[in-house]
Formats: structure tokens, sequence, C-alpha cells
């Protein structure tokens, strides 16, 4: 549809929508992805092992769907609108935390966790991960010749459970004309 059909939207609103929507979503889905992956470790793990609140599914969510802004929208409108979202999530989050997953790539530590550490799409996934289950972690390893490090299957639970938001930017941009 061209863009001057569509109502207008200011980037601050965009981002507030954006991060709402993946709030609601995490509180309704935080469960279901901690029992998934307890399941696979029914032995090791209990669900009382994982933290028992769903903010850290909404701030990996929100960095790892942050990550789309850049391919959508022009370089000068993405700076803003990811400004916008950090804004946003200092209202509504913890900034501290979502920071920590928006620099998960930056993390030395990962090279500990993860058979790629350089995959960006396995970085925050791995995070979240050690966020639930800070050193029961250890848990999930799988070892792989000599280096023991996170299964693959784990992450490719959480990969999978994110990746079904990161369409929300691209939804709102179909939807909306996302003004300055």
């Amino acid at each position: 549809m061209f863009s001057f059909f569509k109502k207008k939207l200011t980037e601050a609103d965009a981002a507030k929508a954006f991060c709402h929507h993946i709030n609601q979503w995490a509180h309704e889905n935080d469960t279901l992805l901690k029992s998934s992956i307890q399941n696979l470790h029914k032995d090791t793990l209990t669900i009382n092992d994982f933290t028992q609140h769903s903010d850290g599914l909404f701030h990996a969510t929100v960095a790892q769907c942050s990550m789309t802004i850049e391919n959508l929208f022009p370089k000068d409108q993405a700076i803003r609108l990811l400004t916008r979202v950090f804004e946003t999530m200092d209202s509504i989050g913890d900034i501290e935390l979502f920071d920590i997953f928006m620099k998960a790539n930056s993390d030395p530590d990962r090279y500990h966790y993860l058979n790629a550490p350089d995959d960006i799409l396995q970085i925050i996934p791995a995070r979240l991960l050690k966020y639930w289950l800070g050193d029961k972690l250890k848990e999930l390893y799988v070892k792989i010749g000599d280096f023991e490090c996170l299964g693959p299957l784990e992450i490719m639970l959480v990969n999978e459970m994110m990746f079904s938001k990161l369409d929300c930017w691209k939804t709102l941009q179909k939807q909306y004309k996302i003004i300055k």
C-alpha cells in the first residue's frame, strides 16, 4: 500500500507499541519456553531452576528484534528508532538488563558456552539461557570433541520462539507511515 494512504505513527509511539507487544507476548510465552527446555533435561533441571519472571524473555526478544531495524529503515531513521526503543525500555523495563542483551555480541564469556560464539543468532539466546539458569547452565552442556558447550537444541528452541516476533517492525512498517 502506498505510504500516503497509511495512518501515521511517530517513531516514539512505534517503539512503545513494539515494546508493549513484546512484553505481553513474553509474559504469555515465558513458562512455555522454560518448560520446553526443562522437559529436555528432566533428570537434571526443574522448572524452579529458572528465574521465575518473564523479564529475561522480554528484554532478550526486544534486543533480538531490534537488530532488524537497521535492515528495514533508512540509517538515520533506524538510529532514531533504536534510541526510542532504548528510551521505552528505560521507562517500562530494566535498561541495564536490556543493555546486557544488546551487548551480548561483545561478551567474552560466550566462548565458554557456545560452539559458534560469533553466530549472532546464537548469542542472545545463549545469554538468555545464562540469565535464566546462572550456574545451572552447565547442566545443558554437551561434549563436542574436547569442548563442552550449550547444546544446539536449547538454542534452537529459544531462537524459534523469539523468531516468531522478528517481523514486528516489518508489520508496523506495513501498517503505518512511521514519522519523526
